[in-house]
C-alpha cells in the first residue's frame, strides 16, 4: 500500500527488493513497525531532514508515542521473523486503507 501526501493510499505492486522500494520512497529506506498488527511502514530515512511534505501522523500501540511520516511511504506485511516483505491481506488492506484515508 503507497501513501502519500495529500493523498488517499492506494494499492500498487512492486518487486520485493531495497531499490524498487527506495525509488518510490525517493531515498533510503526506514522500517518502522508501529502497528500491533504483523506490518512495517516503510518511509524515507531523510523525510524530515530533506523537508519532504509531512505526510500522516503514526501512534505507536507499544510505546504511545507519536511520530510524523514525511514523504511518501509504503506499507507491507511482516514481523520480527520474517526475512522479507509480503503483500497485506484483505482484512490489512481494509483497516489501513480507512486509517490513512482520514
Amino acid at each position: 500500500m503507497l501513501v502519500e501526501p495529500f493523498s488517499k493510499p492506494k494499492m500498487i505492486t512492486i518487486e520485493n527488493n531495497y531499490q524498487a522500494i527506495s525509488e518510490i520512497i525517493c531515498g533510503d529506506v526506514d522500517e518502522y513497525m508501529p502497528f500491533e498488527d504483523d506490518v512495517a511502514l516503510l518511509c524515507n530515512a531523510d523525510g524530515k531532514r530533506l523537508s519532504l511534505s509531512a505526510s500522516h501522523t503514526v501512534t505507536d500501540t507499544e510505546t504511545g508515542k507519536t511520530e510524523i511520516i514525511y514523504g511518501s511511504f509504503i506499507l507491507v506485511g511482516a514481523s520480527e521473523f520474517d526475512t522479507e516483505y509480503h503483500s497485506l491481506d484483505d482484512d490489512l488492506i481494509d483497516k489501513y486503507m480507512d486509517l490513512f484515508s482520514k
